[in-house]
């Protein structure tokens, strides 16, 4: 079972293809501009994925996925999703950068600089319909209820 699919089984059509590459990146550099003068930089990346992709060669890609809410009978399954998956993910992203310049004179230093940062989340978890479509179905006990 699928945690990102809510309760219930899933029909082995609906599997999907766990990647979840994580990376960190930094580089720094220094420069003594002059005896007193210090020049720094630095960049760092830190990305992360969870969630599931679509599995290479999936042949279900375009059909409508399909979700009963109800008990099969002579099965015991209730929430079963079947026909296709919705392969859900997430993605994060913090990109920090730093800049800064020292002078040094032997009785007295001075260091001024600046940091900053961008941070990106994006979430496609829950809800999402893959198909051309763009239609999923919900039955209980057989009846269409959306």
């Amino acid at each position: 079972m699928n945690g990102f699919f809510g309760p219930g089984p899933n029909a082995p059509e609906t599997g999907d293809y766990q990647y979840n590459p994580q990376r960190v990146q930094q580089a720094k550099w220094q420069s003594p501009a002059t005896s007193r003068f210090l020049l720094e930089a630095a960049v760092g990346v830190y990305a992360s994925r969870w969630g599931y992709d679509e599995r290479p060669g999936n042949q279900t890609h375009d059909l409508i996925r399909v979700q009963e809410q109800g008990t099969i009978p002579g099965t015991g399954l209730s929430n079963l999703k079947y026909r296709s998956s919705n392969w859900p993910n997430g993605r994060i992203g913090a990109h920090t950068w730093n800049f800064s310049a020292s002078y040094v004179t032997g009785a007295h230093n001075f260091k001024a600089g600046y940091q900053g940062a961008f941070h990106r989340d994006i979430d496609q978890l829950f809800g999402i319909v893959n198909n051309t479509q763009r239609l999923s179905y919900r039955f209980l006990n057989g009846a269409p209820t959306s």
